[in-house]
C-alpha cells in the first residue's frame, strides 16, 4: 500500500517538516506508517487491507499560536440552520454502520410538521431551531432556540448499495447456480 501524493494547495499552507499521520484499518490486517516525506508518505501492511488516514500539520506562520481560555459566545445569526441541517443529516448510510441518514424530503417534512406548518419554511426554521440531534435510529429530536424539544420518529425507505461489477457477475452466477438446480430437479 502506498499513501497518495499530497496535495499542493495544503503543501502550500503547512509545514511539512513535521506533520503527523493517523492511520486506521478497516477490517483484519496489520497496518503501519513506513516513510514520511516532505510531499508523501507511505504505508505498508495486509494485502488488500483498506484503511483511512488523516493527516495533521502546522499552518505555516501560525506555529506558534496556541488557542486562547475566551471562547466567547458565536454569533450565530447569519447561519443558515436549513441548510446545515439537510448536508449534515441527509447524508447516505455508512457501510457497515446502524445509523441510517434522513433524506433531505423526509427532514424537511419533518421539519413543517413539528413546527405546526403545511410545508417547510427555511426562514421560519433559522429563526425558530437552534439544531437537531438523532439520538437513536429514525428517531430525531429537534432543539428550539426558547429552550423546548420535540421529538419525532422517522420511516424512510431502505437504500440499497450501489452494485458493483463485482457484485453484478456473483449474483449473475448465483442466479445461474439456482437456475440450473431447479431444472434438473424437474427433469
Amino acid at each position: 500500500m502506498g499513501g497518495r501524493k499530497g496535495n499542493p494547495v495544503f503543501a502550500q499552507c503547512v509545514s511539512l517538516d513535521s506533520y503527523q499521520v493517523f492511520l486506521q484499518a478497516y477490517g483484519s490486517g496489520e497496518i503501519a506508517l513506513t516513510g514520511r516525506c516532505s510531499d508523501h508518505f507511505v504505508v505498508s501492511g495486509t494485502p488488500g487491507l483498506s484503511f483511512g488516514w488523516e493527516m495533521k500539520a502546522k499552518q505555516i506562520d501560525y506555529d506558534q499560536l496556541r488557542m486562547t481560555e475566551d471562547r466567547g459566545q458565536v454569533d450565530t445569526s447569519a447561519v443558515n440552520y436549513g441548510a446545515e441541517a439537510a448536508s449534515y443529516l441527509a447524508s447516505p448510510t455508512a457501510v457497515g454502520c446502524s445509523k441510517v441518514g434522513i433524506r433531505e424530503d423526509t427532514l424537511r417534512t419533518l421539519i413543517a410538521n413539528v413546527m405546526g406548518l403545511p410545508e417547510f419554511d427555511e426562514e421560519l426554521f433559522n429563526q425558530q431551531l437552534a439544531y437537531a440531534t438523532v439520538p437513536a435510529d429514525n428517531e430525531i429530536v429537534f432543539h428550539f432556540r426558547d429552550g423546548h424539544e420535540v421529538s419525532r420518529a422517522f420511516v424512510q425507505k431502505r437504500q440499497m448499495p450501489r452494485q458493483t461489477e463485482e457484485r453484478k457477475k456473483h449474483m449473475s452466477e448465483v442466479m445461474k447456480a439456482k437456475w440450473r438446480e431447479r431444472h434438473a430437479e424437474s427433469d
